[in-house]
């Protein structure tokens, strides 16, 4: 999800894998008022709403989506650049 998307409708979902089963975690969320101002990252705030555990004893979830990326190159590069802005942030 974008963040114009979390601005627009205020909430972010969030899967995982854990444990055999999965996780849908729903956070309400908002934009951090101006911490990092400087930066090109869009930072939230964001407080946890809703947990829903899938769980069966019949089945385990082994892994979450795999995707590809198309321009691997381009992708980890600016990637690599989001990190380091995270970082400067912190």
């Amino acid at each position: 999800m974008t963040g114009k998307n979390i601005e627009r409708t205020g909430q972010v979902s969030l899967t995982m894998v854990h444990d055999g089963a999965l996780w849908e975690i729903l956070l309400n969320a908002k934009r951090a008022a101006g911490e990092h101002a400087a930066s090109k990252l869009a930072f939230f705030t964001a407080t946890v709403k809703n947990v829903r555990v899938h769980k069966v004893d019949y089945a385990q979830v082994l892994t979450n989506i795999t995707y590809r990326l198309n321009d691997p190159e381009a992708v980890v590069k600016r990637w690599d650049k989001q990190i380091e802005e995270l970082r400067a942030c912190a």
